[in-house]
């Protein structure tokens, strides 16, 4: 049986131009009785790419195929089902289309995957076909392990303990906590991610039972994370020490800003919290200086108005307003 499926699929492989005669036979042969498909046998021998092969048996069954490295892939549509599943089938939400749910698979024959992501998502499937090693690449990309991160924390010593009224001598412990601590590390992950994924923001937005975690890029802000509630205390603190914040005032907004070191550079965060029904809300903005430090005559301004700007901020009185939105270049111009 496996002989003849393996001669099935050579034959539209050698039809559809992508393997010779000769190609096929060879691969046939180094198959022999290792018990290795032909597909695998083709692809270790570097005559196929698993795109291609994926590709072409998609269009054979009608089914799209997606190249997800080059796909912008939905990350609300990601986050419906949890990373367990999603390694569990090598199944993937992508993107949402006619009211249907797009999902990439690297088997879209797998009905209990479909059956499962459908009760899951609570919409009807379109199926799309990609590669396992593309499916896997993005399932780490955009579907975050809560569960791994909730055992952590779970077994910190200060988060069991912490109860109503011993606020002083948590915080006192996370003012004395080394780099080692859980809510340390966690911390530190979260912005060394956000700035390795591109992001101009962080926001860190607690509910009911648990606190969410979104990273803006290119504009767009993206759920990253969810975490358990109860790390939202030591969360929070954590952030308002770094910054030189009042942890003890929880009722008005607070701002401040530090510094961190991530990848080899020096990342200025500008932090800003805001009291919510469910705690405090925080965003932190992140400016990489290697990114935006230039000179004034690199910003693009003509002669005339750099010399009337030039001359005003050397002025030794007087306010100097730099206003715009978003994205406009602001803190560019301040650190030139």
């Amino acid at each position: 049986m496996e002989k003849t499926r393996g001669d099935r699929l050579g034959r539209i492989l050698v039809q559809s131009n992508l393997i010779t005669e000769g190609q096929l036979d060879e691969a046939l042969a180094e198959r022999g009785d290792s018990g290795r498909s032909l597909a695998r046998v083709l692809i270790d021998l570097g005559m196929l790419t698993e795109s291609q092969l994926t590709s072409i048996l998609a269009e054979k069954i009608g089914i799209e195929y997606v190249d997800l490295g080059s796909y912008h892939i939905d990350p609300n549509a990601a986050n419906i089902i949890d990373v367990e599943m999603a390694k569990r089938h090598l199944a993937l939400p992508i993107d949402y289309a006619d009211g249907k749910l797009v999902v990439a698979m690297a088997d879209p024959t797998n009905v209990f995957a479909l059956d499962d992501i459908r009760i899951m998502g609570g919409m009807e499937i379109m199926p799309v076909v990609s590669t396992k090693a593309d499916i896997i690449g993005a399932i780490k990309r955009y579907v975050r392990n809560t569960v791994e991160m909730d055992e952590e924390f779970g077994e910190a010593e200060y988060l069991e303990e912490a109860e109503e009224g011993e606020e002083e001598e948590k915080e006192e412990d996370l003012r004395e906590a080394g780099e080692d601590a859980p809510i340390v590390k966690y911390v530190n992950l979260v912005i060394s991610e956000a700035v390795v994924d591109g992001a101009s923001d962080v926001h860190i937005e607690p509910g009911e039972k648990e606190v969410r975690i979104r990273y803006r890029v290119d504009g767009v802000l993206h759920e990253t994370r969810k975490s358990p509630k109860k790390i939202h205390p030591g969360l929070v603190s954590r952030i308002k020490i770094l910054s030189n914040m009042n942890i003890t005032e929880r009722r008005v907004p607070q701002d401040g800003r530090f510094t961190m070191g991530v990848a080899g550079k020096d990342i200025d965060l500008r932090v800003a919290s805001l009291p919510t029904v469910y705690g405090e809300k925080i965003v932190l903005r992140i400016l990489d200086r290697s990114s935006i430090l230039m000179s004034l005559t690199g910003l693009g301004l003509e002669p005339e108005p750099l010399k009337v700007f030039s001359e005003s901020f050397h002025k030794p009185y007087g306010t100097v307003i730099v206003t715009g939105p978003t994205g406009s270049g602001k803190t560019t111009t301040m650190y030139a």
